[in-house]
């Protein structure tokens, strides 16, 4: 076997090899004339080859990840199936899933700052499908479940925000309640093992990203069922967030049927029941917190009284338990 200084050794060479390479394809990239076509023909491919004769685990994911940071965007858009077909034949234990995550949030961010041009929103629906495809595959075929779930929930808050801006309208709504079932899924097959604090950061991080779409949450059934792996602070956070983005009205959502305010009671039911989690008693924090409940009843709008009746009627069964 290798000695402790040899194997400090072989990294360093290594280390110097990427530097090297990378700061090569970071030239590359932005040499005069290089263009789509070029980049598709010539650069990409010779790029690949030599990534994958590599065989190294660590030099394929420096590579990928240069790719992926020093062309642009459009390039990457364009070229997106060359990109993931790659990702299916390097080494096993490369991080696929890390490469994702920093494709998708570039890519997000490019279709965010492109001001809804027509074709680059085009363009970034066509991959939208060819993306949505490869990470179901990533999330399913994890069964040996040697993966972290943490990993798989960071996975899904990118592919969130990536969903957010560049899913075709009419399959964003599903997509979201796809992403949602899935980690709602995936926590409950290890019901005993507790949420780490990294792990409740990812969900609380996901569901505000839902949250800020615009979907309405009424629409998404498992959201609830997420926030009960939250820790108290969190879930009474996030259901601050719920309350003010009804009121300030970014949802344009009335409260108008008893069954709305049932969903929405359920949403920040940690601001209206005690929690045994919930830690130290903060008169303040309650004062606040309660203020903020009775925001609803601004939202809560109906012409025929006896439904409105029954709404109300939900919220004092709530509030006499209080």
């Amino acid at each position: 076997g290798t000695t402790g200084n040899e194997k400090i050794e072989k990294e360093k060479e290594r280390n110097e090899l990427r530097v090297l390479v990378g700061e090569n394809i970071t030239r590359l990239s932005s040499l005069n004339g290089m263009s789509l076509e070029i980049y598709q023909k010539q650069v990409l491919p010779k790029i690949i080859e030599f990534l994958l004769e590599s065989k190294d685990q660590l030099s394929q994911e420096y590579l990928m990840e240069c790719v992926i940071h020093a062309f642009p965007d459009e390039y990457n858009i364009q070229c997106m199936n060359t990109l993931l077909e790659t990702c299916t034949q390097l080494e096993p234990n490369v991080d696929v899933k890390s490469l994702f995550i920093a494709l998708m949030d570039k890519l997000a961010k490019f279709v965010e700052n492109s001001k809804g041009e027509s074709d680059v929103v085009a363009s970034a629906e066509k991959i939208f499908d060819l993306l949505k495809n490869n990470i179901d595959k990533l999330v399913n075929d994890d069964t040996s479940g040697s993966m972290d779930n943490n990993k798989i929930i960071e996975l899904e808050v990118a592919f969130t925000k990536f969903t957010i801006r560049c899913c075709p309208e009419k399959d964003k709504l599903n997509t979201i309640n796809h992403i949602l079932y899935s980690c709602v899924n995936l926590l409950g097959k290890n019901k005993n093992e507790k949420v780490n604090i990294e792990g409740i950061r990812l969900i609380e991080k996901l569901l505000t990203a839902a949250l800020e779409s615009p979907l309405s949450i009424f629409d998404m059934p498992n959201f609830p069922e997420l926030m009960k792996y939250l820790d108290y602070p969190s879930r009474a956070s996030l259901s601050l967030r719920i309350i003010d983005s009804l009121v300030r009205g970014t949802s344009k959502v009335i409260v108008n049927t008893s069954e709305k305010m049932s969903t929405l009671v359920d949403f920040v039911r940690p601001l209206l029941e005690d929690s045994p989690d919930s830690g130290e008693f903060d008169p303040i924090q309650f004062d606040y917190e309660q203020t903020s409940v009775c925001k609803i009843l601004f939202i809560t709008r109906c012409n025929d009284p006896s439904e409105m009746y029954e709404i109300l009627s939900v919220l004092k069964n709530v509030f006499i338990k209080g």
